[in-house]
Order: structure tokens, then sequence, then C-alpha cells
């Protein structure tokens, strides 16, 4: 009964939470070199995660209440392409300005910065871009091919727990990196 319940907050009403999240993100991260982290410590996580949690819930609404196909699908994807690209763009020119030393990765290492989820030699923060960009593709698709309700919510929380769990402990990332990612799939629950 409770995948069939209304939600409580409108998916209209998150913008103004997600720019808070994203402000909170952005200070943290541009803050944390100048005045230390002991003035934003939490502020990346708790925004990355508060984040990523309204983003599976806002898309779980939306798709809850349209028609979902491949246009739904292209109209959804675009809208974060756009910004990631633009992104990685930005973060490839400060590369070639800032940090000369980056190309000794090579064109493979760039190129794994830009279509891994691993975090980025670049920029670090493309990472937050790139893992939300492949849930709501994983959400979308696993929506679109199934009917069931309870199988369009497993599909992406197993993709998420094989990446925790790759992260994790094969990896050895910083749980910030991985753990956020769960609340993405709790947004859809």
């Amino acid at each position: 009964k409770w995948l069939n319940s209304r939600p409580i907050l409108d998916p209209q009403d998150t913008y103004t939470l997600r720019g808070i999240w994203m402000i909170m993100i952005m200070v943290h991260h541009l803050m944390k070199y100048h005045i230390g982290t002991s003035y934003t410590m939490h502020w990346g996580d708790i925004g990355t995660g508060a984040f990523f949690f309204i983003s599976g819930f806002g898309l779980y609404s939306s798709m809850s209440r349209k028609y979902v196909d491949m246009q739904y699908f292209w109209q959804n994807i675009k809208k974060m392409l756009v910004p990631f690209f633009v992104c990685w763009i930005i973060c490839l020119i400060a590369c070639i300005i800032f940090f000369r030393d980056y190309f000794s990765i090579g064109i493979g290492g760039i190129l794994r910065d830009l279509f891994t989820l691993t975090y980025p030699m670049a920029w670090p923060g493309i990472w937050f871009i790139k893992v939300i960009l492949v849930e709501y593709v994983i959400t979308i698709l696993s929506y679109m091919l199934f009917k069931d309700k309870l199988l369009r919510l497993l599909i992406p929380t197993l993709c998420t727990g094989i990446y925790f769990i790759i992260a994790w402990k094969v990896l050895r990332w910083s749980p910030y990196l991985y753990c956020t990612t769960l609340c993405f799939v709790m947004g859809l629950w």
C-alpha cells in the first residue's frame, strides 16, 4: 500500500531545498582550503546526501505522475548532460592553466575522468554530477522496462549497492564518495 501513496512533499517544492544544499556543497569545497574544514566540516557531506535524497524522491515522484518513455528519458538526461560537459570543459581548461602535470596521466586518464564513476583527477566535484547522472539513467530505464513497482525500485538499489561495495571494498575510497549514493536510493523508496 505504501508504494501507491502520494508524496507529502511536491517535487516542485524541492527546488529551493536543492539550491540550499548545492550552496552548502560549494561553500564546503571552496572554503575548506581557505578557512579550514572546522567551519565547513560536514556541509559537503550533509548537502550531498540531502541533494541525492531529494533527487531520488523527485525523480520517482515525477515518473509516477507522467508517461515514461524515451522522450522522457532524453529530456531528463539532457538536463544533466549540459551542466556535466560545461563543468568538465571548465575543469579541463583550469587544469591546462594551473596544473600542467595533469596531462602526465595521459589521454587514458583524461578519458577515465570523463567516462567513469571513479574519483576524477581533474576536479573532484565533477564526480557528483557523474554519479547522479548514472543514477538517473538506471532509474529511468528500470522504470521504463518493468511494470512491477518493487522491481522498478530494486534495480537501482542493487546497482547502487554494487557500486557501494566496489568503492568501499575494492577501491577503498573515502566513505564520502559512496555513502551519499545510498541517499538517492532512499529518496526513491
